[in-house]
């Protein structure tokens, strides 16, 4: 990395820290998107085995980038400034390797009938990805990263057999149950208490 592109990355995170409070704020429609629809995946995938379950929550996750891509450019219009901004290229650039790495862990795990290690990776890599932003996002960002991080180690615990020495299919927290708990809850819990944030910049 040189000189150059060093100071741009500064100036970007210097950016995106002036505007915490906004950035909190605009992530409340996602969140209560993601939160929504994943309780609809819960409900909906709670039977049918492996198959039915990596079939509803792949639904799930492309229902919430679309929404959550159509909030974004909304906003970017609204404020006159391209979707794939410097700040927007930050943040993916530390959101996909552990969003990736998780999503492709976890269908393994699911794929061999695992479906509660598979929901704990998931909720577990996704708590990673939003810590890799806590260089530049609000301090709620951060803290809901830590929530899904422990969520998901404490899943995965569940879910492993000591005696095995390996995870054992239908061990530990149901992964609907789970991935309610995690995914739609913690989503909604934390849209819930942003909210005031939303309203303040609003009037601001």
């Amino acid at each position: 990395m040189d000189a150059r592109q060093a100071e741009e990355q500064l100036t970007t995170i210097r950016t995106l820290l002036e505007r915490a409070t906004v950035y909190r704020a605009l992530s409340v429609p996602g969140a209560a998107l993601a939160g929504v629809l994943a309780g609809l995946g819960a409900a909906f995938g709670c039977s049918g085995g492996s198959g039915r379950f990596l079939m509803v929550w792949m639904s799930v996750l492309a229902a919430a980038a679309v929404a959550n891509t159509l909030v974004l450019a909304r906003q970017a219009r609204t404020d006159g400034r391209p979707l794939f901004s410097p700040g927007l290229r930050l943040a993916l650039r530390g959101l996909w390797p552990p969003m990736l790495a998780g999503g492709f862990i976890g269908i393994l795990f699911a794929m061999a009938g695992h479906l509660e290690a598979a929901a704990a990776f998931w909720a577990l890599f996704y708590g990673l990805s939003l810590l890799a932003t806590r260089e530049f996002a609000p301090r709620s960002i951060c803290r809901l990263g830590h929530a899904f991080t422990l969520a998901g180690l404490f899943g995965l615990g569940a879910a492993w057999d000591v005696e095995a020495g390996a995870f054992a299919g239908g061990a530990g927290v149901p992964a609907p149950l789970f991935l309610a708990a995690t995914f739609c809850a913690f989503h909604l819990i934390y849209a819930a208490l942003v909210f005031p944030a939303t309203r303040r910049v609003a009037h601001d």
